[in-house]
């Protein structure tokens, strides 16, 4: 997310200058928002129709105080229910994300970094910004957020002055840690829990879970990179990418299956209805991505058939012209 974001945004600001960027960035909040609040309401109603529950210890109408008073408590991210919890944190980061883009704009990388380290470290000193315990804490998972949004940002442009030796030591000392890493949560787990403890929370944004995570995208970014230049490849890669999206629509999607699970108990929550909720959600990101390259090509498609229509009627102006001069 924060990756994509940076690469959108820098595009945007070049194009249409911070105004238009600061305009999508509080709009797309603004959509996150509203999709949270109706999304949270639905599992109300569903829980206090049929006192049944797959997003924790979700309260009813009656529970949260009546409809007036769970409704007002909803809008203001008060009431945050288990497993859908995780859109108002990206409320928060898009929100920071108009003051970085637009200090980005003024080349301050340096201060977007030392702010979002900051509020790491104080978020990890006072053990949480979170909305709710037992949460995403905030607080830390915006330094992944943000290290994600400084490489978008980059992505096009001061990227391409990492040389292919520095950006190759990179990728094998990260597939180094990242080996060490996973090795050690398989042989010794316990000890690693002992040892580590908050710093492997993932929850809480532990700084040894970041690295791993940071480890594993510069491993993983490189392989893709070079996987997608198989020609064979490039339709399962595309299948597995769509399929394994997680974006709005397709989080929409799958908290209305689990909804439909719930009001419709006589349907097993086995392997193959886990596998069709998936499918789903992938076919949710197709269509979504279809309607998203539509509506950005189709006034491009427009406008350039306005000008196919002007250029005709030039022509013809012209043989006309021409014709009349001849005779």
């Amino acid at each position: 997310s924060g990756i994509v974001t940076g690469i959108v945004h820098r595009r945007v600001v070049e194009t249409g200058g911070l105004r238009a960027s600061q305009r999508k960035l509080v709009r797309r909040a603004g959509l996150i928002y509203v999709v949270q609040v109706a999304l949270t309401i639905a599992i109300l109603a569903v829980r206090s129709w049929r006192e049944v529950g797959s997003f924790g210890n979700v309260p009813t109408w009656a529970e949260s105080g009546g409809v007036g008073r769970g409704i007002l408590s909803v809008l203001r991210l008060r009431l945050e229910l288990d497993f859908n919890d995780i859109l108002p944190m990206y409320v928060c980061f898009l929100a920071w994300a108009v003051l970085a883009v637009a200090l980005l704009r003024r080349r301050r990388a340096w201060l977007v970094a030392l702010i979002s380290v900051a509020v790491y470290v104080v978020a990890q000193t006072i053990g949480g910004l979170a909305l709710k315990p037992d949460s995403w804490n905030i607080g830390s998972w915006q330094l992944l957020f943000t290290a994600g949004l400084l490489v978008g940002w980059s992505w096009e442009h001061e990227r391409l002055n990492v040389t292919y030796q520095s950006r190759r030591r990179l990728s094998l000392v990260a597939l180094g840690v990242w080996a060490g890493l996973f090795v050690c949560a398989l042989v010794a787990r316990a000890s690693m829990e002992h040892e580590f403890g908050r710093a492997l929370d993932r929850l809480n944004g532990g700084w040894l879970a970041f690295v791993f995570a940071g480890a594993a995208m510069l491993v993983a970014f490189p392989l893709l990179d070079r996987l997608w230049r198989v020609r064979r490849l490039n339709r399962p890669l595309r299948v597995v990418g769509v399929v394994g999206s997680k974006g709005l629509p397709g989080f929409v999607t799958m908290v209305l299956a689990i909804l439909v699970l719930d009001l419709v108990p006589s349907i097993p929550r086995s392997d193959p209805v886990n596998l069709a909720v998936m499918v789903l959600c992938g076919c949710a990101e197709y269509v979504a991505l279809r309607r998203h390259r539509h509506a950005r090509w189709h006034p491009v498609s427009r406008a350039l058939g306005n000008h196919e229509r002007l250029s005709g009627s030039k022509r013809s102006r012209v043989a006309t012209s021409a014709g009349s001069g001849s005779d």
